[in-house]
């Protein structure tokens, strides 16, 4: 069964997301931008229009959570792993992602410390956003940051839940239990991380690409389940 939704796709995905993520933080916040620097829009002068569009780049996050969880997910269906190499995948990966954020923490929270930009924050908040905890304090940017090391921790106990339950019935009920659960653990974009695992474990990717004439067509049913998700 050949398999539509692959990692050049996944790679795609992401780089629209980035593109969108880069719109959003450009030109949906107009109030951030300082009187002194103009913006020059050709196409709408009052810059509402450019606004409104770039509002729905918040799709983004809604992206990157859906390709964790499928991807996270399709990684290891065709492998052996026991739980404890599930735990132990995750947490490598959660270092090498931390090890990234602690990067720029290093870099850019001294200097905002140095111009005074976080005078109202403690040491033991620097502390916690430094380990990952509540990183939306320092930098409102950052807050998926604790979100993704949440999604990495979480993981390996609803992928051992999926291999233990063998009947599809059940195993529906169980993505639906999962997903209830999540949002009250995770929020919303914890329903969509589900939503990416079980579209992986089922190969809905495929399945519903079949539904289509041209396997192009075909390849855009993520955006669709993306969309319809991070509304």
């Amino acid at each position: 069964m050949k398999v539509y939704f692959e990692k050049s796709d996944s790679t795609f995905l992401q780089g629209i997301a980035i593109l969108l993520m880069v719109l959003l933080h450009l030109f949906a916040f107009p109030e951030r931008v300082p009187e002194y620097v103009s913006v020059v829009n050709l196409i709408d002068k009052q810059g509402q229009l450019l606004t409104t569009i770039a509002t729905f780049g918040h799709i983004c996050v809604s992206i990157f959570v859906f390709v964790s969880g499928y991807g996270m997910q399709f990684s290891e269906m065709y492998t052996n792993y026991s739980f404890v190499d599930k735990v132990d995948k995750s947490f490598k990966r959660g270092i090498l992602f931390w090890g990234r954020y602690a990067l720029q923490f290093l870099i850019f929270v001294p200097m905002g410390v140095l111009l005074g930009k976080l005078d109202n924050i403690s040491v033991s908040q620097l502390l916690k956003a430094f380990m990952g905890q509540e990183c939306g304090t320092i930098n409102g940017e950052w807050w998926y940051v604790t979100l993704y090391l949440k999604f990495l921790i979480v993981f390996p106990f609803i992928s051992l839940g999926i291999e233990k339950i063998k009947n599809v019935s059940f195993k529906i009920v169980y993505y639906f239990v999962v997903g209830v659960i999540s949002i009250k653990v995770l929020g919303s974009y914890g329903l969509l991380f589900v939503v990416g695992i079980m579209c992986a474990n089922f190969n809905l990717i495929n399945r519903l690409s079949c539904c289509f004439s041209r396997e192009k067509i075909g390849k855009y049913v993520p955006l669709i389940l993306i969309a319809v998700g991070g509304v």
